[in-house]
């Protein structure tokens, strides 16, 4: 991981503005805590931008891994891959994972150690766009986290949901905070950021 930090930058310099590490898009980061948090305290030794970190969450094992994210001293955020606030839809989009109530009482246990937190919703047409889950996923959660309403990625490409202005209009109205985006990651892989993140580990990363 400290390798591919490495080969980003130098592919792509920062330039005076600060840089999160996110660990996001691939596995989840809890079950390999350690390596993570050995990666953050190593980020002042690579550069002087990084300012904070963000640990995106499955909900895996979230009783006995949540509070081992560990940021090293940087501000460190918890985006948590929500998607549905029933277990019967979530079950289907994330089946690895913990029941939503066991979630929910270890983030609230641990809020304290992030700087913030927030729950990440992609909507999908005929999936998690149905009146119960929007009631649900209002009534979900501690009303100050922002929810992030994401357009599916498919193909390379950018989705939204035919509902999702219309989550977004109900949330807001029962006092959620909101975030809706249309553009992802797919921005990374069409500016050619992907190829940089193909280095091979070496030992001089750890």
């Amino acid at each position: 991981m400290l390798q591919l930090v490495r080969t980003c930058l130098d592919g792509a310099p920062p330039d005076d503005r600060p840089i999160e590490l996110s660990f996001t898009g691939e596995g989840e980061p809890a079950l390999n805590w350690r390596a993570a948090a050995q990666v953050c305290s190593a980020l002042p030794d690579i550069s002087a931008n990084f300012d904070c970190v963000r640990y995106s969450f499955s909900g895996l094992g979230a009783a006995s891994l949540l509070g081992k994210l560990d940021g090293g001293g940087y501000p460190t955020r918890l985006q948590f891959s929500l998607h549905a606030a029933r277990d019967s839809v979530r079950s289907a989009l994330v089946p690895r994972t913990a029941p939503l109530a066991d979630i929910l009482e270890a983030m609230r246990r641990h809020q304290s150690q992030f700087s913030g937190v927030e729950l990440n919703v992609v909507l999908q047409d005929g999936v998690n766009d149905s009146d119960e889950d929007l009631d649900a996923l209002i009534s979900w959660g501690d009303a100050a986290w922002p929810i992030l309403l994401n357009p599916l990625l498919s193909d390379g490409t950018e989705k939204m949901a035919a509902r999702t202005e219309h989550f977004r209009e109900k949330l807001f109205a029962a006092g959620r905070v909101v975030r809706q985006y249309r553009k992802i990651a797919a921005q990374i892989s069409r500016e050619g950021v992907y190829p940089l993140m193909t280095a091979r580990a070496t030992k001089a990363a750890y």
